[in-house]
């Protein structure tokens, strides 16, 4: 929620910096009017009166337009986000606050400028063309270079985001995933699930079948075992029947599986992983150790591959797998692995040995890798709103960019076309107008990649696994916004490189 908070208050700068650079621009234009107005005797007071009521004019025709369109959008941005987003009696007088503040301070900002630039200017000179274009242009720049900067920093964002979602999404999980479908079986009895899990494992298209009480999407159990007299290591545990290891095609670095003997009510055989044995500090072979947890007295009897029980956000903790029926929760899931060419034979097979347990419990079960991508919709909506965002951004500071090449080359019309006159060639003229803005790109650049790879930084602390910053994200995104510049200015540069000279100087 705070990294959407602050792609929103970039897009509200981009879009209030956008509408000052267009403003100074106009003001320019007004000129004219502005030295009239000083020459018949009117004061700074009036002229930013003047200002004032144009642009609050302008701006509350822009906020009204945009809360219109704003809520007729909601729907379209739900939908993109997965999310829900809507207005109440809560937020409606903290959104009323923010907007009268934005457009008191936009409109008294821009009033405030062409006073600034005037108060000092004698009424002949505002008549003339020649009226600090040079200090405008270069005050536009340096909000164009912003504007830049934080369209970078959101391009790094989308692209890093994005990357580390599909690293998320294709990092090896440590066991097989693919083509499981867990079935709930929390109402049956231990042994109920045990009949039902024996049915389906010889059914045409089930490869293999396991009982277990947690299924990576439920929630987990943990418990404390004892390392040293003062140390005790927190360890999630897991019940597992002796198919479990194969249904999952998890690696038994060490010693033996499960048999049916051990799953009983008394016996004290686990299977641990690798980080147990690691964090445990047993020195040797595990197998055959002893490992204390309260009263109770376990014997490692097994250590398979450390593999991903939690969510690729996580560190994977110590872990173990144990079959005493006595302990814990019961039963609640049976694993089916399954061959997909047979799925609908499968479905129907689960169906049919779920009628005839006789339960009145609705049919549940779930596929475990629509679950497990499911793990990563808040990356990916996260990932695709930041897309939109860019593109929000990047066309409403290509729209601005534009009008200022426009204001920009209007202004040096006349220094074009003696440029012309003197055999300057078209490429030349172009060179000259894009120079400024590829500077200020390039100024751009450099401010948004260390600030860019700050936030995304602070943003990849919250995975214990993550992919890196790559050099090749802040140059694709410096290139991204090059390629947007050059695009931008280079048709309204064109154009003026190619107008004739003498239109722009037969009345010099």
């Amino acid at each position: 929620m705070k990294i959407l908070t602050i792609v929103a208050l970039l897009i509200l700068f981009i879009a209030f910096s956008n509408y000052i650079i267009l403003t100074i621009g106009q003001f320019f234009k007004k000129a004219g009017e502005v030295s009239i107005r000083k020459s018949m005797g009117g004061k700074n007071i009036d002229i930013f009166k003047m200002f004032l009521s144009e642009n609050l004019i302008t701006i509350l025709i822009s906020f009204i337009a945009g809360g219109i369109l704003g809520d007729m959008l909601i729907p379209v941005f739900n939908n993109i986000s997965q999310s829900q987003i809507y207005f109440n009696l809560i937020n409606i007088p903290s959104l009323v606050a923010f907007s009268a503040l934005s457009i008191i301070l936009l409109t008294t900002l821009t009033s405030l400028i062409p006073i600034f630039i005037f108060r000092k200017v004698k009424p002949t000179l505002l008549s003339t063309k020649k009226l600090f274009a040079g200090k405008k242009a270069s005050a536009s720049q340096v909000f164009v270079g912003l504007q830049y900067a934080l369209t970078i920093v959101l391009i790094i964002a989308t692209i890093s985001i994005s990357k580390q979602t599909n690293y998320l999404k294709n990092k090896s999980l440590g066991f097989s995933d693919k083509n499981i479908i867990s079935l709930d079986v929390r109402y049956l009895s231990q042994s109920g699930a045990t009949v039902l899990r024996d049915m389906l494992k010889n059914q045409a298209g089930v490869t293999n079948t396991s009982l277990t009480n947690r299924d990576f999407f439920d929630g987990y159990s943990t418990r404390s075992f004892e390392v040293s007299s003062s140390e005790v290591l927190n360890t999630y545990i897991f019940k597992a029947d002796n198919y479990f290891i194969p249904t999952l095609n998890l690696k038994l670095l060490e010693g033996r599986n499960f048999s049916e003997s051990n799953v009983d009510s008394t016996d004290k055989s686990i299977v641990v992983n690798e980080e147990f044995v690691k964090k445990m500090k047993i020195d040797g072979s595990p197998i055959g150790s002893i490992v204390s947890s309260g009263k109770n007295r376990f014997e490692i009897i097994g250590v398979v591959n450390n593999y991903q029980f939690l969510t690729s956000r996580e560190k994977i903790e110590p872990m173990i797998l144990y079959s005493n029926t006595n302990i814990g929760n019961g039963y609640s899931s049976i694993l089916v692995k399954y061959n997909p060419e047979n799925l609908s034979n499968v479905i129907s097979a689960i169906k049919k040995g779920w009628k005839e347990m006789n339960t009145k419990e609705n049919l549940n079960y779930t596929f475990w890798d629509k679950e497990l991508e499911n793990r990563y919709k808040v990356e990916e909506r996260l990932s695709k709103t930041i897309l939109y965002a860019s593109i929000i951004s990047i066309i409403i500071l290509s729209l601005g960019l534009f009008g200022l090449t426009v204001l920009i080359s209007a202004q040096r019309t006349n220094e074009i076309g003696i440029r012309k006159v003197n055999g300057a060639q078209i490429g030349q003229v172009i060179m000259m107008l894009n120079g400024n803005y590829l500077k200020w790109v390039f100024f751009a650049f450099l401010v948004a990649c260390p600030l860019g790879w700050y936030l995304m930084n602070k943003w990849l602390e919250n995975f214990a696994y993550k992919t890196s910053l790559s050099w090749w994200i802040f140059a694709l995104a410096g290139v991204l916004a090059l390629g947007i510049a050059l695009i931008t200015v280079s048709w309204q540069s064109w154009r003026a490189a190619t107008r004739n000279p003498v239109e722009a100087l037969r009345y010099e």
